[in-house]
């Protein structure tokens, strides 16, 4: 039983190696939102690099470390486009997000067509930020979400990769602050990437 156990372990070894390229690279994104046509715009804002593994055809683990990053006039549009809802009761204007990011998926390629290819990242991210208000100053936040990420990837070439996120379906915790089930399309989910095989 002993052999047999370990020439399975060497066995899918050996087809993980054989298969096995690292990448790097990451994504970024930018919006800029208004909750109504007179309300002020607010802005949000991210940068992630990330590695990842190619263990199989089909398969990839990565991580992204990453920074986000959100500003409003007031507290109602910050509560919007943070979640961060305990703000919403307070007054005067200007408020800042900050925050490092931690983000471990699991990729998996559905089917691609040529160059082309359609993934699903599923994973969880933390997020750990520093709020600013005109009430609170360095204001700590903890955010955690889990779930998935459709994407679209094209090969430009052996070894670039240009990919897109185009929304997200999980769940989304703010501590202390507002929770989310479901799905998100809108462009406040959508990231794009560049990614180098090593």
């Amino acid at each position: 039983m002993k052999k047999l156990f370990l020439t399975l372990v060497i066995a899918f070894a050996g087809i993980f190696s054989a298969n096995a390229q690292v990448w790097m690279g990451g994504s970024v994104n930018f919006n800029r939102l208004k909750v109504n046509e007179d309300a002020d715009a607010a802005f949000t804002y991210g940068i992630a690099p990330e590695i990842g593994y190619t263990i199989a055809p089909k398969w990839d683990i990565a991580l992204a470390l990453g920074y986000q990053g959100a500003c409003a006039k007031n507290a109602i549009d910050f509560a919007v486009i943070t979640g961060l809802d305990q703000f919403a009761d307070k007054g005067g204007n200007d408020y800042k997000f900050n925050a490092i990011t931690v983000n471990p998926y699991v990729r998996y390629t559905a089917f691609e067509l040529g160059k082309v290819g359609f993934f699903i990242d599923g994973g969880f991210s933390w997020n750990h930020g520093i709020v600013k208000t005109p009430m609170v100053d360095n204001a700590k936040s903890n955010e955690y979400w889990f779930g998935f990420k459709p994407g679209i990837k094209f090969a430009a070439s052996d070894k670039i990769t240009f990919a897109a996120h185009i929304g997200s379906f999980g769940y989304d915790k703010v501590e202390d602050g507002a929770s989310n089930f479901g799905l998100n399309v809108d462009n406040s989910a959508f990231t794009f990437g560049v990614w180098w095989n090593l």
